[in-house]
């Protein structure tokens, strides 16, 4: 059951970039 351990790591990882290219960030920044 390696999935909930992976979980962390890709949204850690997925955070940065994520974030950034998320329209969210790009709403908020406008």
């Amino acid at each position: 059951m390696q999935g909930p351990e992976k979980l962390p790591s890709t949204r850690f990882r997925g955070c940065s970039p994520t974030r950034l290219v998320s329209p969210s960030s790009q709403l908020t920044d406008v």
